[in-house]
């Protein structure tokens, strides 16, 4: 004898649900990290060798030789000022000159300023070597300055000169400025006169080390202006260092070595 359980609506819903794929909304979230890296290297390496030998056959009856040397040092030096105005002005001035002129202007503290030149000449058969060298120093300075106005002017200057002019100007502190020249030149024609060798060496060293600056409410200004301005319509060697800060090197530093064409 067979028996029917009867089934209720409900466990027919259920089976049916049993029986359907299930069903749902889903969010994906994925981070994503991209690296890319490119390395470029270049290497160019250019080397130049140069070698000359030269055979003077000519029987020299002397030489023409220049040397000048600065050397400037300012070390372990203190400054601590407050409510101070410094100006330093060239105005109207070393203009038209013939020959050499050497200017140094300073309104501030422990600066080293300095011309050196020197010039030899020969108008027979000879060897000619000029050598100008500058070596300067600054070290372990302190510079405290509180509520300064600092003015350097050149104004309707060093214009119209001929020959060798230096100037340097400064209003700041433990400044170095230097213009060295140093000229060895042939001045006859001719096989038998003037130059034969002729050699110019230049050396410049400047150090500035250890140095500490505090400044609060400074002005400084340096200026080279005017109405026809200034450095123009010079002739020959020309040289300005001008400064209104501070613990600056400046140097110029020339040497002319010259032989008369033949």
């Amino acid at each position: 004898m067979r028996k029917f359980l009867p089934i209720s609506l409900l466990g027919l819903l259920m089976m049916a649900i049993w029986v359907l794929p299930a069903m749902a909304d889903v969010n994906v979230l994925a981070d994503i990290t991209k690296t890319k890296t490119i390395d470029v290297i270049e290497t160019i390496t250019i080397t130049k060798t140069l070698e000359l030998d030269v055979t003077v056959t000519a029987v020299l009856n002397g030489a023409a030789e220049a040397n000048t040397l600065v050397n400037q040092r300012n070390e372990v030096g203190l400054v601590d000022v407050e409510l101070i105005t410094l100006n330093a002005a060239i105005v109207g001035s070393i203009n038209e000159n013939t020959g050499i002129v050497g200017v140094n202007q300073d309104a501030g503290n422990m600066n080293n300023q300095g011309n050196a030149y020197a010039i030899a000449e020969t108008d027979v058969a000879a060897f000619a070597d000029a050598q100008a060298a500058v070596d300067q120093v600054t070290a372990g300075n302190l510079v405290d300055t509180i509520d300064a106005v600092k003015n350097v002017v050149l104004s309707e200057s060093v214009n119209a000169n001929v020959g060798i002019v230096g100037v340097n100007q400064s209003v700041g502190n433990m400044n170095s400025q230097a213009n060295a020249f140093a000229l060895a030149a042939g001045l006859t024609e001719g096989d038998l006169g003037g130059v034969v060798v002729a050699l110019a060496e230049s050396d410049l060293g400047q150090i500035n080390l250890g140095n500490q600056v505090i400044e609060l409410d400074t002005t400084k200004n340096a200026r080279v202006d005017g109405i026809g301005s200034s450095i123009i319509g010079n002739t020959g060697v020309v040289n300005v260092n001008q400064s209104a800060g501070n613990m600056g090197n400046q140097a110029n530093s020339v040497s002319i070595s010259a032989a008369v064409a033949q």
